[in-house]
């Protein structure tokens, strides 16, 4: 009995070792299979919880903001302004559909975030 638990803990080793590699074929910047247990997890959380919170908050005071300055600048009535800030926040979310597709089809998950969020950084220093 002890050298079959022997030899199923030495499979178990071997195999722990092969499942932390990445499989889906993505190497690493010096072209290696990289390794899940060094790679990415809590490692890159910060960066994208950071990215999300101020994205969310840059897009909720723009949203805030729209209706008083549609009202105010532009001189709409408050309920079409309330319709086009309305269409504008559906066309944020929709368009979340086109950004996944690239993502998936074409850049990948993280050269999207990349490019998408420096445009986003770029455009809201801008205004």
């Amino acid at each position: 009995m002890d050298r079959f638990e022997e030899e199923g803990k030495r499979n178990m080793k071997e195999e722990s070792h092969i499942t932390t590699l990445v499989s889906n074929r993505c190497v690493d910047v010096r072209g290696r299979v990289p390794d899940k247990r060094t790679t990415g997890g809590w490692k890159a959380a910060p960066f994208i919880i950071v990215n999300e919170v101020t994205e969310r908050i840059a897009f909720f005071a723009v949203a805030v903001s729209m209706v008083r300055f549609l009202v105010e600048e532009m001189h709409q009535t408050i309920p079409s302004a309330a319709t086009y800030v309305s269409d504008w926040i559906g066309a944020a979310y929709i368009l979340t559909i086109l950004g996944a597709f690239l993502a998936d089809a074409y850049l990948g998950r993280f050269n999207t975030l990349v490019i998408f969020s420096s445009m986003y950084t770029l455009v809201r220093s801008i205004t």
